[in-house]
């Protein structure tokens, strides 16, 4: 007797329409061993618990060394400030350089006030004091040849007898300074030189007088609304009267200058072309005092 078989097609169409097997039957099931296992949950609670103090001791170290670095950087400023007073103190009065003139721009760099400071013929050549605070300063026949004073506050300064031969001065404060007897050639001067306390022999030859904005245009045209209204503006023409330059040397200045640039000869003679010429190609620390030496050691150099 044949048994009875199904027809091909229905078989292959009940094997298509037929529901595989959850192949996530064992794992829902390990996951709930796992969520009613009750040693799984105590180990994923201490798991928790140990990375919230890890990263809470982590945190606390991390305060604790930036408290200790920033102790030791104070610190070491410290160290800095007091070694850079030091070799300023020390150097005080030599006309060579022995530091100084990086000790004192460290000193600047820390906003660490110079007033009444005495660097009384001191070698500060290219010095940059830019914004410091030097009021009151002792700089009599300091050598400043080339420094960089910007936005520097003199007032009240005394600079008899200085160098200052292609220094910066613009945005300076030189209410009430001592000026006399300064050397100002080729240098870029604040307007308010006006309000020095003593012009008296102050050598502007080569210098340009400037008065500029923060944006570095020039103010001469509001000369008379804002630094022509001081009081010390007053005597501007006659302590201008009493500075001295070399004709011959000078640049023109602006057409708005609103008082007379001093054009008549300084008492004491300088050669100015060997002057210039130092400056350009000898060392500042040389710079002799005596104008009267400064033709036969600059053909000296010159030929060397």
């Amino acid at each position: 007797m044949k048994s009875l078989r199904a027809p091909r097609q229905f078989i292959e169409r009940s094997k298509a329409t037929e529901k595989p097997k959850s192949s996530s039957s064992h794992s829902e099931r390990f996951a709930n061993f796992l969520e009613n296992n009750l040693y799984f949950r105590i180990w994923v609670s201490l798991n928790k618990a140990i990375t919230i103090l890890a990263f809470g001791m982590a945190v606390v170290g991390f305060i604790l060394a930036w408290q200790k670095y920033d102790e030791d950087d104070k610190k070491s400023k410290e160290d800095r400030i007091a070694k850079s007073w030091d070799v300023v103190t020390r150097m005080a009065g030599k006309k060579a350089n022995g530091g100084q003139v990086g000790a004192i721009e460290r000193l600047v760099s820390y906003s660490i006030p110079l007033d009444v400071i005495d660097l009384h013929d001191t070698y500060l050549a290219r010095v940059s004091l830019q914004g410091a605070s030097l009021r009151g300063a002792d700089l009599r026949g300091a050598n400043l040849t080339g420094a960089n004073l910007r936005g520097v506050d003199l007032s009240g300064a005394n600079l008899r007898g200085a160098y200052l031969s292609k220094a910066d001065l613009i945005g300076a404060n030189l209410l009430d300074t001592d000026l006399s007897y300064v050397n100002f050639f080729e240098a870029r001067i604040d307007a308010s030189v006006i309000q020095a306390r003593d012009l008296t022999e102050t050598d502007f030859t080569g210098a340009v007088l400037l008065y500029l904005d923060e944006d570095g245009d020039d103010m001469w045209d509001a000369y008379w609304d804002t630094l022509g209204e001081s009081s010390e503006s007053d005597g501007a023409s006659l302590r201008l009267n009493s500075a001295c330059s070399a004709k011959k040397w000078n640049v023109s200045q602006s057409k708005a200058l609103p008082f007379a640039f001093p054009t008549h000869a300084c008492k004491k003679s300088v050669d100015y072309f060997h002057f210039k010429w130092w400056l350009e190609y000898g060392h500042p620390s040389e710079l002799p005092r005596d104008p009267d030496r400064l033709r036969s050691q600059g053909l000296k150099r010159k030929n060397a």
